[in-house]
């Protein structure tokens, strides 16, 4: 018998959700100026499938029912209490895209960068200087790679 641990799935999921919607917005790009993001998005696609295979499945014998239920599975609001982490980065997902058009790569990496890791337990030492840090790396990168990031809406 098979069960699944949602909040194992719940990030590879989303993942995959944002990689089909990048995957569908290339579909006309030139092969070359594909390739890397292609890399990139099979790379992302495996370990997506290795996560939810080895860690969102719990294959159990049949007299095996002595599991523990999921925080908050008593009733419909219970469980989405248990699910208070994983829903807040789903939105922050969410706002992330909407804030990616407004403001631009930058500082919508910023704000998640900041967002999520204090949203995942970080004190807040470590929420600067991993933000700091991951975005000058990020920062570094798109401009050794010459990156085209488009003009957000804000500055035109």
């Amino acid at each position: 018998m098979m069960s699944i641990r949602w909040k194992e799935v719940i990030f590879p999921a989303l993942a995959l959700l944002w990689v089909a919607a990048y995957w569908s917005q290339l579909e006309g790009a030139p092969r070359a100026a594909r390739a890397v993001p292609d890399g990139v998005m099979v790379f992302i696609l495996v370990l997506a499938v290795v996560i939810i295979l080895r860690n969102g499945m719990v294959w159990t014998g049949p007299k095996a029912g002595t599991e523990t239920a999921e925080p908050g599975s008593g009733s419909a609001w219970g469980s989405l209490l248990g699910f208070q982490r994983e829903l807040a980065f789903v939105g922050l997902s969410v706002g992330y895209y909407i804030l990616f058009d407004y403001v631009g790569f930058h500082p919508a990496n910023v704000v998640f960068l900041a967002v999520g890791l204090r949203v995942a337990g970080n004190p807040w030492r470590t929420v600067l200087a991993g933000t700091l840090v991951t975005s000058a790396v990020i920062f570094g990168v798109a401009e050794l790679m010459q990156f085209n990031i488009p003009t957000p809406k804000f500055f035109r």
